[in-house]
Parts: structure tokens; sequence; C-alpha cells
């Protein structure tokens, strides 16, 4: 008998369904390592915002309402990507096959009320079992696939809004006068003569 695992012709086959709810199960995986780098560049991101927030001064009407759009904008754009980012995070619901020992005691009930198609039912039983579980699981990875398009969407946003708040921010912090602390002369011959001492 060839080999058919995969093959579209025999949907029902169980090494295909078997394959294709192990896939799903991978695909639940590589979604969850998916939010890693986003919620890594946010930790970043954010903390770029919050420095150049609290040390924008207020010099300069017109450049501060130019910065004050821009990290606006760029907050928001932060915060949806995290609710984005949260929520493909926690709605995953990954579907599992029952376990062995529900098997096991499937399989005997089964054989306990008709032996001699015992065989055929727990092939159907486990048939369906795998269909379900499989069916839940793309649904669920489908539907967290759908919040991070926009998760990423909203990434590259914070990234640029950073990038353009942070001309307005050079431009202020070479505006703020600097100060150089001033020594007296006498505070000098007092430390030179501790010094001494």
């Amino acid at each position: 008998m060839p080999d058919r695992r995969g093959d579209p012709a025999e949907p029902l086959e169980l090494d295909f369904l078997k394959d294709r709810y192990d896939a799903e199960l991978a695909r639940c995986n590589r979604l969850t390592d998916a939010l890693g780098l986003p919620i890594a560049a946010l930790t970043v991101f954010g903390s770029l915002i919050s420095v150049m927030f609290t040390g924008f001064s207020n010099q300069g009407q017109a450049l501060k309402i130019l910065f004050m759009v821009l990290i606006s904008a760029d907050c928001c754009a932060f915060a949806a990507c995290l609710l984005y980012l949260a929520i493909a995070y926690h709605r995953q619901d990954v579907a599992y096959l029952q376990t062995l020992s529900q098997f096991r005691d499937g399989w005997k009930a089964l054989q306990t009320a008709d032996p001699g198609a015992a065989a055929k039912r727990f092939e159907d039983y486990v048939r369906s079992s795998t269909i379900e579980a499989a069916d839940l699981n793309i649904e669920s990875n489908d539907r967290r696939a759908g919040y991070l398009y926009p998760a990423r969407v909203a990434l590259i946003l914070v990234v640029v809004l950073t990038g353009l708040a942070a001309l307005p921010y050079v431009v202020n912090q070479r505006r703020q006068p600097r100060t150089v602390p001033v020594v007296h002369i006498d505070n000098l011959d007092s430390r030179s003569a501790t010094n001494a001492k």
C-alpha cells in the first residue's frame, strides 16, 4: 500500500489528520515565539520615549507643539502595539487530544459494549477527536495571527514616530544653555590647604 500521508485525496486518513493537528500545534508555538521580538523592541522604544519626554524643555513654542504632537502620536502607536500583542498572547486557545488513559478507557468501553465493531468505532472516535482539535487550533491560530499583523504595523509606526520626535528633541537639547560649574578661587585655596595637611 503506498504511503499517502498528507495527501489531500485522503482527507480523513488518520496520518493526514495527525500531520495537520501537529502542524497547527507547531504554528501555535511559532506565533507565541513571534511575540518576543516586538516586546523587546517596545521595551527599548518605551525607554527612549520616556527619556525624550522628561528631558524636553519648554523653550520655543513651535518646537514644543511639534514635539508634543509627535510624542503623543508615538505614545498612541505604542499603546496600540502593546494592546494587540497582549490580545494575541492571551487569545491562545490550544485544543489537545485526549490523554492516553482516556483513549484506553474509551477503547475498553467500546470493547465491552460491542467487541466486533470496537476497532472501527474507536478509529472513528480518534478521527473525529483529531478533526475537532485541529479545527479549534486552526481557528485560534488564525485569530491570533490576525492580531499580530496590526501589532507589527503599530510597531513600525512607533519606530518612525520615535525617530521623528527625536529631531525636535535634539534641536531642543542643543538650544538649552550649558551651565558650567563655577569654582571660586578661595575654594581652590581651601582645598589645596586641606590636601597639604
